[in-house]
C-alpha cells in the first residue's frame, strides 16, 4: 500500500487508466489538467487535450509556460464550436456527436507509445446530450485507456449532475480526486483529497497545494506545516503498521484508560485474529472504568452474536452500510488508518490529523443506525439499505442469482447484442414467468440473436434498442445492478467483477427513470422481427423494380400507414423518378389522378431529401409551400420520408410513408424503422448497380 498526496497522484503515481477529477465551483481545473499532461511530456508521453472551456491558444500558452516547449500537445478543439472559430489541431463542430468524439480521441491516440488523454470538461459534453448516452461514451473511453495503456484525466463539475451520475462516473474510474476552494485567513486555497484510488492508501484530510513553474507543490495549513517545508517532511507525522500492530495499539490504549471510536471494515469483527478477544476484553474494562468505547460496522446475520456480546459488555455499537474497506480507529493518543485489503496501515499522533479524523467519525456516528434498531430489523427480515461495488466476481454472481431467482413481481434487464445468450443461460426466465414475474428486456435485436429473441419473447416483453451497451438489471423495482464488463463469457462469473448494486431509493428511482426513458425509445421485438424479415426479403431481391415495389409496401406496413412510397434518384435528370405508390389494403396505386396529386405533393420536399434530411409532417396542408389550388384534393395528409444514402454519402433515392392510421403522428420508432430500411436498401441498390448496371442505368456512375 502506498501513501500518496493528490498532486503526486494526478501527476505520476496513479495506475494507468482513468482518473476522475471532481471540481467544486471556483476551481481553475485547467491548471491541474495541463500540469497532468505536462508531467507526461517530461516522460516523452504525448498529450491529447480535449478542451471545451478554454480556447486552444490558452491551453497551448499554459503548456509552453510549464514545459518550455510547443511540442508534445495535440489540442482537440471543443470550444470553438460555440463561435465557429476553431484554433485547435483537431476540430469538434459539436459536443453532441458522441460517436465523433469517441472516434476522434481514439484515432488521435498513438498506437504503441504511452500517452495521456485530458477531457476538460466532461460535464460540458453531458450538457449537450442525454446523460445515459454520455455515460456510455465515458465507459467506452475508460476501457480504451486500459486497453491501450493510456493515462486519462476527465474533469467533471461537482454538483451539476444527479448523485447517481457521479456514482456511475466513480465506478468506472481507477482514481477519483476531489478539488475545492477553502477560505483560510482571508484568502482562498486550492485543496484536494483522494476519494478513491486502487492500491493507494490516503489519510482523509484535504491536502492544500499550489501551482508553480515546476508543477504542483503541496502545502499544509499553517497549523500543520509551513508552506516552505516539503510534503516528504510529513513522513515524521505517521508510521506504517500491520493489522496486528494496529489491534495491539488499540488494546494498549484501552488498558491505559483511553476512549476509543472505531469504524471497522466489513468482516473484520468476525475474523479469527488472536488479538480480537483481548481487544473486546480491554474495551469492556475501559467502559467499566468510565471510558467511552464506540464501534461502527455492518451489522448482518453473520455477526449477530458478536454484536450482542459487545452490547452486553457496555460497548456502543452502530450499523453502517456494508462495503467498507477501511479500518479507522480513534483513540485519545492518535489515529489508526488501515486499509483492510492491504498489508499495512498508518498510525499518527499528529494533533491536526487526530482532530480531523475525530470530526469525520463524529459525522459518521451521527448518521449510523443504532445496533438495537438494526437487530430488530434483522429479526423481522428487513434488508439494510446499501450501495456497494462487488470486487469479487464469484461473490457478485452468487448474490445476483439469489436476487433474480427470488424475484416476486418484475425483472427488467438491458443488455448487449450477445448478452441475450447470457440471459437465456443465466436467468431462470421460465420459472419466473410461471410464477407471474413480469419480464422486460432491452437489447439490440439482430440476425445474430433473432432465435434467442423469439424464445425470450414467449415469456416476457422484449424491445429493440440499437447499439445498446448499458448492462443493467432491476429486480422488483427494489434492487438495481449494473455491470462494468461484458457478462457474456463462458464462465458464469465472467463479467461480474466490480458489479454495482444498490437497494437505496435514490438510486432505484434514478435508474428507473433512465431505463423507462430507454424503454419508451425502444421498438417492440414483435415489430422489429418483422423489420428483420423485411430486410431479408430486400437483400434477396434481384430485380430493381421489385426492390422498389417491396420498399413501398414495407414502408406502409411497418409504420401502420395508408400509403407507402419509394423512388430512385436519376442522375441524368437530376431529380427523383416517379415514386412507386402502395396503399393498404388495395396494393399498388394505379389511379392516375391520385398518383399525380401525391407526386406533386411529395415534390415539395425533394430539396430536403437531396440534402440528406428526414421529412416529418403531421399535417401536410400546414407546410409553408403547400398550394391547395396547385395540388388539388391530394389524398396525402401526413408524411414521413427518409433519403436512401449510399456508402459514399450520395442520395440514391427515398422511401416514405403517408397518412398514419387513426390520424396519429409518426413516432420516433417509425423514423428508426424507415432509416434502418433505407440503410439496407442503399446497400442492396449498390450491389444491383454493380451486378446489373445495364438494367439500372438511372443509378449509374455517369
Amino acid at each position: 500500500m502506498t501513501m500518496v498526496n493528490p498532486s503526486d497522484l494526478i501527476a505520476d503515481k496513479a495506475a494507468k487508466g482513468l482518473t476522475l477529477l471532481l471540481c467544486h465551483p471556483g476551481v481553475a481545473e485547467e491548471q491541474i489538467t495541463v500540469e497532468f499532461g505536462a508531467r507526461g511530456f517530461r516522460k516523452s508521453e504525448p498529450c491529447i487535450y480535449l478542451s471545451t472551456r478554454l480556447p486552444a491558444e490558452g491551453i497551448r500558452k499554459s503548456w509552453s509556460m510549464i514545459t518550455g516547449s510547443n511540442t508534445g500537445l495535440k489540442v482537440v478543439d471543443g470550444f470553438g464550436w460555440r463561435t465557429g472559430a476553431f484554433k485547435g489541431d483537431i476540430h469538434l463542430k459539436s459536443l453532441g456527436e458522441l460517436n465523433v468524439i469517441s472516434r476522434t480521441l481514439k484515432s488521435a491516440a498513438p498506437n504503441s507509445t504511452p500517452y495521456r488523454l485530458v477531457v476538460d470538461s466532461f460535464s460540458d459534453i453531458m450538457l449537450e446530450r442525454e446523460i445515459e448516452a454520455c455515460l456510455m461514451l465515458y465507459k467506452d473511453l475508460a476501457a480504451f485507456l486500459k486497453e491501450t495503456g493510456g493515462r486519462g484525466l476527465f474533469a467533471v463539475s461537482a454538483g451539476t449532475h444527479p448523485d447517481w451520475v457521479e456514482v456511475y462516473l466513480q465506478a468506472w474510474a481507477d482514481v477519483m480526486i476531489e478539488v475545492k476552494l477553502e477560505r483560510s485567513n482571508g484568502r482562498f486555497n486550492t485543496i484536494a483529497r483522494i476519494s478513491k484510488a486502487r492500491d493507494i492508501q490516503s489519510n482523509p484530510s484535504w491536502i492544500n497545494f499550489k501551482p508553480t513553474p515546476e508543477g504542483f507543490k503541496p502545502r499544509q495549513p499553517e497549523k500543520m506545516l509551513s508552506e516552505e517545508r516539503k510534503f516528504d517532511e510529513l513522513q515524521h507525522l505517521f508510521r506504517y503498521i500491520t493489522l496486528e500492530e494496529a489491534l495491539e495499539i488499540g488494546v494498549n490504549q484501552l488498558k491505559a484508560g483511553s476512549s476509543l471510536t472505531a469504524l471497522i471494515a466489513s468482516g473484520i469483527e468476525r475474523k479469527p485474529q488472536k488479538l480480537l478477544p483481548e481487544l473486546f476484553k480491554s474495551a469492556r474494562d475501559a467502559v467499566m472504568n468510565g471510558a467511552s468505547v464506540k464501534m461502527m460496522f455492518s451489522v448482518t446475520d453473520s455477526n449477530l452474536e458478536v454484536v450482542k456480546t459487545l452490547l452486553r459488555l457496555g460497548i456502543e455499537v452502530r450499523h453502517v452500510k456494508p462495503g467498507l474497506n477501511q479500518i479507522l480507529i480513534l483513540v485519545d493518543e492518535g489515529v489508526i488508518d488501515f486499509a483492510f485489503m492491504g498489508k499495512s496501515g498508518i498510525y499518527s499522533t499528529h494533533k491536526p490529523i487526530v482532530e480531523q479524523v475525530a470530526t469525520y467519525l463524529e459525522s459518521v456516528w451521527a448518521e449510523a443506525q443504532k445496533a438495537e434498531d438494526r437487530l430488530q430489523e434483522l429479526e423481522k427480515g428487513v434488508e439494510s439499505k446499501v450501495t456497494k461495488i462487488f470486487g469479487d466476481g464469484e461473490e457478485a454472481y452468487k448474490f445476483f442469482r439469489k436476487c433474480t431467482d427470488s424475484a416476486r413481481h418484475t425483472l427488467f434487464f438491458a443488455t448487449t447484442e450477445m448478452g441475450l445468450e447470457r440471459i437465456v443461460r443465466g436467468y431462470s426466465y421460465k420459472e419466473l414467468a410461471d410464477r407471474g414475474v413480469k419480464l422486460r428486456g432491452l437489447a439490440p435485436i439482430t440476425n445474430r440473436n433473432i432465435e434467442l429473441t423469439r424464445l425470450l419473447s414467449r415469456y416476457g416483453d422484449l424491445r429493440h434498442m440499437e447499439n445498446n451497451t448499458i448492462r443493467i438489471a432491476i429486480v422488483d423495482d427494489e434492487r438495481v445492478f449494473m455491470f462494468q464488463a461484458m457478462p457474456e463469457g463462458p464462465d458464469p462469473e465472467s463479467g461480474f467483477q466490480n458489479m454495482f448494486y444498490s437497494n437505496e431509493e435514490q438510486y432505484i428511482d434514478a435508474f428507473k427513470r433512465m431505463t423507462e426513458t430507454l424503454w419508451k425509445r425502444g421498438i417492440s421485438a414483435k415489430r422489429w422481427l418483422k423489420v428483420l424479415d423485411a430486410v431479408e426479403k430486400i437483400t434477396s431481391t434481384i430485380s430493381p423494380d421489385q426492390l422498389f415495389n417491396d420498399l413501398a409496401r414495407i414502408s406502409s406496413e411497418l409504420t401502420d400507414s395508408e400509403i407507402g412510397m419509394a423512388a430512385n434518384y436519376d442522375k441524368r435528370t437530376r431529380s427523383f423518378s416517379t415514386p412507386i405508390l402502395y396503399t393498404l389494403p388495395t396494393g399498388m396505386i394505379r389511379d392516375k389522378t391520385s398518383t399525380d396529386s401525391i407526386n406533386r405533393a411529395i415534390k415539395i420536399f425533394y430539396d430536403e431529401l437531396l440534402s440528406g434530411e428526414t421529412v416529418t409532417l403531421a399535417n401536410l396542408s400546414g407546410h409553408r409551400d403547400f398550394n391547395g389550388r396547385q395540388l388539388g384534393a391530394s389524398p396525402l395528409k401526413s408524411l414521413l420520408a427518409v433519403p436512401i444514402i449510399n456508402p459514399v454519402t450520395e442520395v440514391v433515392g427515398f422511401l416514405a410513408a403517408g397518412n398514419k392510421k387513426g390520424g396519429r403522428q409518426y413516432s420516433r420508432s417509425n423514423k428508426k424503422i424507415l432509416k434502418f430500411l433505407a440503410q439496407k436498401a442503399a446497400i442492396r441498390i449498390q450491389l444491383l448497380i454493380e451486378e446489373f448496371q445495364k438494367f439500372f442505368p438511372s443509378l449509374g456512375s455517369k
